[in-house]
């Protein structure tokens, strides 16, 4: 699984979109539900999703899922808008 430290390295990687989306994703939004919310389409959001698993390491359900479980407190510093 992702450290927090190495976690920590990787959000500071993520474009401001592809935080928000992980942010969203992080809250059990669907790729649908996301797109609504920050005005893109759903293949858009699945672009940010690629880029992300790809820069924290993430590449199975179970993993986002121990993210959003586990860390997704160290999300809430900053909050998209």
């Amino acid at each position: 699984m992702i450290r927090l430290l190495t976690f920590r390295a990787a959000l500071a990687a993520l474009t401001p979109r592809e935080y928000e989306t992980l942010f969203w994703l992080c809250r059990g939004l669907t790729g649908k539900q996301i797109a609504r919310r920050i005005g893109c389409t759903s293949r858009t959001v699945e672009c940010h999703c690629r880029r992300i698993r790809v820069k924290t390491g993430i590449t199975t359900a179970p993993e986002l899922e121990h993210l959003r479980v586990v860390n997704a407190m160290h999300l809430d510093f900053v909050t998209p808008l």
